[in-house]
């Protein structure tokens, strides 16, 4: 008796502890789903938070260009005419009324026999005109008289050949120059200008420098004081080229009857030597050479 009682009183404690067990499982699993109801709302709300963010980031980013927009499409909707305005109706021309419109005034009366016009003489035909006299022919031109050719003269001026063996000699050639008041002038400018091609294929040549230029030319009785400029003692060919390129100027200058002799100066002053020791201080003439 003492063993039944025994078990008796023990089985209540495990029908509690389960029950308890039941409760709690009930409680748990009435507890979850109201979990996973809350997780899934705080989820959508974060998404939509995070979307409108991006949103409002973008629309700070894009502002100036989003008012440019706007201000492009007022510019352009205010630039078009109000078509909603219609044009005038043109005013309607006014209708004449019969009824208002005076009535046609009567036939005129016949005329009278005594306002009949009376018949007139025609006058004598006019005589013809006459036709105009023709303008008279004018006057042909007078012909102008041709102008009168430039005189032309012969001036001689003197080159020089190389032999094939090296040996200088001087060639006597002729200019056709204009008439005017220096023509040693002339004659000196025409030998500093050279040769002819036509001279230059038969083998003439000048000794003068190219680069000289004639300054001045003065007769003093009968000798002629020539200067030129600095460049003309100078010469590439050496002592040789200089006494040739002076023995020109002194036969050029000396084709003039009342000439002797050549006084050659450098930039107006007169000078002893030129190069390698050619003697021009004194006044030069043909004998010279």
């Amino acid at each position: 008796m003492a063993a039944r009682s025994s078990v008796s009183r023990r089985t209540p404690v495990v029908n509690n502890t389960k029950i308890a067990k039941r409760k709690t499982a009930k409680r748990s699993s009435r507890s979850s789903p109201r979990r996973k109801k809350g997780k899934g709302i705080s989820g959508a709300t974060a998404f939509w938070l995070l979307f409108i963010v991006i949103i409002l980031f973008l629309f700070i980013v894009n502002m100036d260009n989003i008012f440019r927009g706007v201000e492009v499409i007022q510019r352009e909707f205010s630039a078009q005419p109000d078509e909603a305005e219609e044009a005038p109706a043109p005013s309607a021309l006014p209708t004449p009324n019969p009824a208002t419109s005076p009535a046609p005034s009567a036939a005129a009366p016949a005329p009278s026999a005594s306002s009949a016009p009376t018949a007139t003489t025609s006058p004598a035909a006019s005589p013809a005109p006459t036709a105009a006299p023709a303008p008279a022919a004018a006057p042909p031109p007078a012909a102008t008289a041709p102008a009168p050719a430039e005189e032309l003269h012969d001036r001689y001026i003197y080159l020089v050949q190389v032999d094939n063996i090296g040996n200088i000699h001087r060639i006597r050639t002729n200019r056709r120059l204009p008439q005017s008041a220096s023509p040693l002038n002339d004659s000196l400018n025409a030998l500093l200008a050279g040769p002819t091609a036509s001279e230059m294929e038969r083998g003439m040549m000048t000794m003068i420098p190219v680069n000289s230029r004639l300054q001045s030319a003065v007769l003093r009785g009968d000798v002629a004081h020539v200067s030129f400029n600095e460049e003309f003692q100078y010469n590439v060919f050496g002592a040789e080229g200089l006494r040739e390129q002076i023995r020109q100027v002194v036969f050029t200058v000396t084709e003039f009857p009342s000439i002797n002799s050549v006084q050659i100066l450098i930039d107006g002053a007169r000078v002893e030597f030129i190069g390698e020791g050619v003697r021009i201080g004194n006044p030069l003439s043909r004998d010279d050479y």
